[in-house]
């Protein structure tokens, strides 16, 4: 009897924890007593204080149970990709807002353990550490040697905390996602490029016209013949991204400027058009080292970016921070605004520097060919 107690306690404690998570992800804990957390968990204070020790240590084990989920993601990812963008889907990770009240709870034990609460001090015992060692590893992995490998960990992992801590504060989501490319770009300027392949951004006025019949025959095989002379058109006069591996051109993407109608302010929007990768070299990430080459000119010269995506694209673009649009679309024609329902869902966004309402009217000028 006895042995069959001891062995079902971990498995009560863990149901406990499970539930505690998920009722600080609904609710959060605020002033809520330890009677009134025993009572939304459906178990009684006693049971609390005996697995728990007391309201405080349930709280620090929900915090680092969530952190422990978070490593493993980390772990989870596919880290043969570029470091920069297993960076950015980290940090995408950790600044949903489902894990907001999360991290209130983590900063707010935090303090406590640091102003010398007992209850809170258990908290700071690998705070650090259990973050830099993974992340070092997978530096040490690329190449990085090991004492620069573990500064720039421990280093990320306080750009992090202190983005999240902005991102609680102010809801700057825009403003922080740039913050964090920043750091991105200053921590490994060429990270987005796989190993073998070189990307290149250029406008296109720097491009000769062997680069440009070769980016369009790549696009003409890629898209199998549903490109067009409108298609084509639509990717000239911006800056291109090109990407090269063994001397071919394999990838390609461009960002060009176009005006967007929100909320009564004409948005200078960067628009990305004509992304493709040789068929022969895709999952090698160089549809990532497009878009993370577009998405710099973007962040850095554009209040939002935008462009029309494949339904087969939707979920490479959202995984990079791309939304849905989903209030009405229309588009500035010669013959007036006119509604244009058929791209519902279609159409996606990358906040970077004003605020968005995604349920309202977004209008673009006009062009040849499809206006979106």
């Amino acid at each position: 009897m006895s042995q069959a107690r001891s062995s079902a306690e971990p498995d009560a404690r863990e149901r406990l924890l499970a539930a505690a998570m998920e009722h600080v992800a609904t609710h959060g804990v605020g002033d809520l007593s330890l009677r009134g957390l025993a009572a939304a968990l459906g178990t009684s204070h006693r049971m609390l204080i005996y697995h728990f020790g007391s309201r405080e240590g349930l709280l620090v084990a929900v915090i680092r149970a969530v952190e422990a989920q978070q490593r493993a993601a980390l772990a989870g990812m596919l880290l043969d990709k570029p470091p920069g963008e297993t960076t950015r889907r980290l940090w995408r990770g950790l600044a949903d807002p489902a894990m907001w009240p999360h991290e209130r709870l983590f900063f707010e034990v935090y303090v406590q353990a640091l102003q010398g609460h007992e209850h809170a001090r258990p908290l700071l015992d690998g705070i650090v550490d259990s973050w830099v060692d993974p992340l070092a590893r997978i530096a040490i992995a690329s190449g990085v040697p090991e004492a620069r490998a573990r500064a720039e960990a421990r280093l990320g992992v306080a750009v992090a905390r202190g983005l999240l801590l902005d991102l609680l504060a102010t809801a700057d989501r825009a403003g922080v996602d740039a913050a964090m490319e920043r750091w991105i770009e200053v921590l490994a300027p060429h990270s987005d490029e796989p190993a073998g392949a070189e990307v290149r951004v250029a406008h296109t006025a720097d491009l000769d016209a062997a680069t440009l019949r070769a980016a369009r025959a790549l696009l003409e095989a890629v898209f199998a013949g549903e490109m067009d002379d409108d298609d084509w058109e639509h990717a000239l006069g911006g800056v291109h991204a090109l990407v090269y591996e063994d001397g071919a051109l394999v990838g390609h993407g461009a960002v060009v400027q176009r005006r967007l109608v929100h909320g009564r302010r004409a948005l200078r929007a960067g628009a990305v058009e004509c992304v493709g990768v040789r068929a022969d070299r895709r999952g090698r990430g160089h549809g990532a080292a497009v878009m993370a080459a577009l998405e710099r000119v973007i962040r850095r010269g554009y209040d939002v970016g935008a462009l029309g995506s494949t339904d087969a694209a939707l979920g490479f673009y959202a995984a990079r921070g791309w939304r849905a649009w989903q209030g009405p679309l229309r588009a500035l024609t010669p013959d007036g605004v006119v509604p244009t329902p058929d791209e519902q869902g279609a159409v996606l966004v990358l906040p970077v520097g004003v605020p968005l309402d995604l349920a309202a009217e977004l209008t673009c000028d006009w062009r040849d060919g499809a206006v979106w």
